[in-house]
Formats: structure tokens, C-alpha cells, sequence
């Protein structure tokens, strides 16, 4: 599974890595994403649900945040 590591990113960056993965892979792929700041996944969540993808899970431990997609 792909994977975008956005920690110690500030936006619109984490945002923008993320886009740019949806745009190079496949439709029905699966990928990761591990940033370490509330506000970074707040904003990618919110661009995520803006393109219809729903399929989106956070796990949150000591100091990373990981969102698993299923675009």
C-alpha cells in the first residue's frame, strides 16, 4: 500500500501531496497517509470528502496520525 508521509508539513502542502497521489493511481487503490498535526488532517479529510471519497479511516497513536484511504 502506498504511502504519503506529510509529518512536520505545514499546509496547503499535506494537501497538495495528497493530490497529487489521487492523480497518479489507480480508481478502487488503497493508500496511507501519516502527518503529525490535527489541522493538517482536518484539511485533508475535508479535500478528501470535497472529491466524493468517503472510505476514510484515522488511527491515532502517540505522536501520528495515519488515514487509510480506499479511493
Amino acid at each position: 500500500m502506498p504511502s504519503i508521509d506529510v509529518r512536520g508539513m505545514s499546509c496547503p502542502q499535506p494537501v497538495l501531496m495528497v493530490k497529487n497521489e489521487i492523480d497518479n493511481i489507480d480508481k478502487n487503490s488503497k493508500f496511507k497517509i501519516i502527518t503529525d498535526n490535527n489541522t493538517a488532517m482536518n484539511n485533508i479529510k475535508r479535500f478528501l470528502n470535497s472529491l466524493g471519497i468517503k472510505n476514510i479511516d484515522v488511527e491515532e497513536d502517540d505522536d501520528d496520525i495515519v488515514i487509510l484511504i480506499n479511493h
